[in-house]
């Protein structure tokens, strides 16, 4: 299944914001999010830029 960031649990979305304020202050959890996010945010670069390299640097 697909995620959708628009319709989330509560619950999961306040649990991800934990996370992010916990990778904060350890860089070790900021992996996950990296790992979750990263391929979403270089297609949605790569879409706009329809440039390989840039969108690398740029994500």
């Amino acid at each position: 299944m697909k995620d959708n960031i628009y319709h989330r649990p509560k619950e999961e979305i306040q649990a991800e914001m934990a996370l992010v304020n916990a990778a904060k202050d350890s860089p070790d959890l900021f992996a996950p999010l990296y790992d979750k996010y990263y391929k979403p945010i270089f297609l949605f670069i790569f879409r706009r830029t329809e440039d390989e390299a840039l969108t690398a640097d740029l994500t």
